[in-house]
């Protein structure tokens, strides 16, 4: 429910379906005050496909039939945006939240979006040609009443520009959490170790970033070496450091890779289209076996260092798990999130090699790779 007010946010949209990609989602969201207030349950580019998994939701929750049914699906525009006042929190993990525009809400924000490119606010210093995902808009909302009937009114949404969106605005003082680029280029120490021909291990080793090619050739022979995704800020592995890391899936099917495959395309279409990644922030290797790694570049993410990313990383992977089917994650035989590891040289004794894709090419058949 919208409530009148002269302000309610400032955002920055990290992406939008609205000009950018021109989608469109038929949707449903929980109701308020009931069990699924709040719950985006059915979102699908194609009302066929949206009718489907809404039948198979209440399926599965005949107690919410009472509650909706397939008349209840709007076509609604959608666009990913983040709080800036959320940026400066302790934790450092920007909240990112799905915004569901109305028709009518949609001609406004193409408007106002076609104000900020033709430069109508340059005297706030946002030149022409600016996207959205640059800018901080807030939105407010008003009261509007129809022309042809005064007794007709709702609640309007309202875009307004503050400027262009500097990350050292939301930044906290020196003691707070979330830190600049310059102390992420601290983060250049990974973790590495080789196992030999009679599989026998290595003991970890800590190695600068720099290090880590001579290390692989003259200790580890460049046979079955293996570094972590983390990188740390400490030359030795110290209890409960932080660290970076890209945000890593590890999809194997051993029966049928070509499942892996689906699961790869899955995500790379949710995070170029849904999220706006760009293909070189994304990393696809076919494993040499069974599947694919996907790494998404931690700073597209606008990620920074902490101690539990990796639990972090669960939570998104569960999400991902909800949105988009089956989304593997690894853990150890304690439920707890394991250390990825990459291999540094496809050098493997079932003589298969770990191989780099460019991101379209995921799409591809292994036919289609052949011709």
């Amino acid at each position: 429910m919208w409530i009148k007010t002269t302000t309610v946010l400032n955002i920055k949209i990290i992406s939008t379906s609205l000009l950018e990609k021109v989608k469109k989602r038929w949707s449903l969201w929980g109701l308020q005050n009931s069990p699924e207030d709040g719950q985006l349950i059915v979102a699908c580019r194609e009302k066929e496909d949206a009718v489907q998994q809404l039948t198979a939701w209440l399926q599965e929750n005949p107690e919410a039939a009472e509650r909706y049914s397939v008349e209840d699906l709007e076509l609604r525009y959608m666009a990913s945006v983040v709080p800036v006042d959320a940026l400066s929190e302790a934790d450092g993990i920007p909240k990112i939240y799905i915004m569901s525009f109305a028709p009518t809400a949609t001609i406004a924000y193409g408007k106002y979006a076609m104000n900020v490119f033709r430069g109508a606010y340059k005297k706030i210093g946002i030149p022409a040609r600016t996207g959205l995902t640059s800018v901080v808009t807030r939105l407010s909302t008003e009261e509007q009443r129809s022309r042809t009937d005064a007794s007709v009114s709702w609640l309007a949404i309202k875009f307004e520009a503050m400027g262009v969106f500097n990350p050292e605005d939301y930044t906290q003082s020196k003691t707070g959490a979330l830190r600049n680029g310059k102390q992420n280029k601290e983060y250049v120490y990974v973790d590495c170790y080789q196992c030999d021909e009679n599989g026998k291990s290595s003991p970890w080793k800590r190695k600068h970033l720099d290090d880590v090619p001579k290390w692989q050739h003259e200790e580890a022979k460049d046979f079955n070496c293996f570094a972590t995704v983390q990188k740390y800020a400490n030359e030795k592995k110290t209890e409960g450091e932080d660290f970076l890391a890209p945000l890593y899936f590890d999809l194997d099917y051993s029966e049928n890779p070509a499942v892996a495959q689906e699961e790869a395309i899955k995500l790379v279409e949710f995070f170029t289209g849904e999220l706006d990644i760009q293909e070189q922030d994304l990393h696809i290797y076919f494993s040499g076996s069974k599947g694919f790694h996907i790494l998404v570049d931690e700073r597209a993410l606008g990620v920074e260092p902490r101690k539990d990313l990796q639990r972090v990383y669960k939570h998104i992977a569960g999400y991902l798990r909800y949105r988009l089917g089956e989304v593997q994650e690894q853990e150890d035989e304690n439920g707890r999130p394991v250390e990825y590891t990459e291999p540094l040289k496809s050098c493997r004794p079932c003589g298969l090699y770990r191989k780099t894709y460019v991101t379209s090419s995921i799409f591809q058949t292994p036919e289609d790779r052949a011709l």
